[in-house]
C-alpha cells in the first residue's frame, strides 16, 4: 500500500519555505513530506490549488485537510505533528511569547531582504531610491534587534532562531554588497555556526 505523503510546495532561494524545511528535518519528519520545487511566478496548476495567491510554502496534507498557507503557520503545525523529537516552540507562558517575538523579527527582516531583490530586478530607471533605502535602513534595525536577542538565540532550537537564520541567510545571499557582519560579529559567528548543523546545510539557498 502506497504511504501517503504531505506535499511541501518550495523553492530553493525562498526563505520563508526554507523555515519549514528546517523545521521539517529538526523534527524527523521527512519520510512523510515530499518537498515539491515549482515557480511560483509561472502560477503551476498545484501550487494554486493549494495557495490561491500561488505562494510558497504552501502545505497539501496527507490527511484530506484543508491546504496550509504561510511560513509560521505550517511551521507551527509541523511542530505538533507526532515525533519523538524536541518542541520548537514552547507550550505557552512568557517563553513562548519570545520565541514568537524574535520568529516576527526574523519574518520581518525577510520580507525587507525580499522586497528588495524585487525591486532591484527592475530597470534601474524605473527602480524607487526611497524605499531601496527605507527597506535598507529597516533590515538594519532589525538585524540590531535580532542581535540583541542572542541570548535566546543561543539557546534551545526554536522557531525563533529557525526564522532568524534563514532571514540572515538570505539577506547574506541575495545582499552581499550590504555589510552587516562588521556591526554585528556575534551575531554573525552565530548564523556561520548555525549554517553548519544539517538541516540547515540541507536548505541552503541556491539558484
Amino acid at each position: 500500500m502506497r504511504v501517503m505523503a504531505h506535499k511541501l510546495y518550495i523553492s530553493h532561494t525562498s526563505p520563508f519555505a526554507r523555515t519549514t524545511r528546517v523545521v521539517a528535518r529538526e523534527k524527523g519528519l521527512m519520510d512523510r513530506i515530499e518537498e515539491v520545487v515549482v515557480d511560483p511566478f509561472q502560477d503551476p496548476a498545484e501550487l494554486i490549488a493549494a495557495n490561491p495567491a500561488g505562494l510558497i510554502p504552501a502545505l497539501e496534507r496527507d490527511d484530506g485537510g484543508k491546504p496550509m498557507i504561510d511560513s509560521a503557520l505550517i511551521a507551527a503545525w509541523l511542530d505538533h505533528l507526532p515525533s519523538d523529537k524536541p518542541g520548537l516552540l514552547p507550550a505557552g507562558g512568557p517563553e513562548r511569547l519570545a520565541v514568537r517575538q524574535v520568529e516576527s523579527l526574523g519574518r520581518t527582516l525577510t520580507d525587507k531582504s525580499v522586497n528588495l531583490v524585487y525591486e532591484k530586478r527592475r530597470p534601474a530607471e524605473r527602480q524607487h531610491e526611497f524605499y531601496l533605502d527605507r527597506w535598507r535602513r529597516q533590515a538594519s534595525r532589525l538585524i540590531g534587534a535580532l542581535d540583541g536577542e542572542l541570548a535566546l538565540l543561543r539557546g534551545p532550537l526554536s522557531v525563533g532562531s529557525i526564522a532568524a537564520v534563514s532571514a540572515l541567510a538570505h539577506y547574506d545571499f541575495r545582499h552581499p554588497e550590504i555589510d552587516w557582519r562588521t556591526p554585528y560579529p556575534a551575531l554573525a559567528g552565530w548564523l556561520d555556526e548555525m549554517s553548519e548543523r544539517e538541516s540547515f546545510a540541507q536548505t541552503k539557498p541556491y539558484e
